[in-house]
């Protein structure tokens, strides 16, 4: 017979980035995302590792074998 615990925890970075209008002016949406996407997200890198981890979510559980046939598990 073996017991198995399992302990998951999860963490995410958010980075948001305001972009000031001036850079905009005169774009239309197609453009805008253009500009977005080649111009705004270089360095996006640097903004991640700067970024503090964010506490998300955690799970914690057992589950009792014995041999390879599941007895009994369930959430702590």
């Amino acid at each position: 017979m073996k017991t198995i615990i399992t302990l998951k925890r999860f963490y995410f970075k958010e980075v948001e980035i305001e972009i000031d209008n001036e850079l905009l002016k005169g774009m239309n949406h197609e453009e805008i995302a253009d500009f977005l996407v080649d111009k705004m997200i270089e360095g996006e890198d640097e903004e991640f590792d700067k970024a503090r981890l964010k506490f998300y979510e955690h799970t914690s559980r057992y589950d009792i074998y014995d041999g390879v046939q599941h007895v009994y598990g369930r959430n702590l």
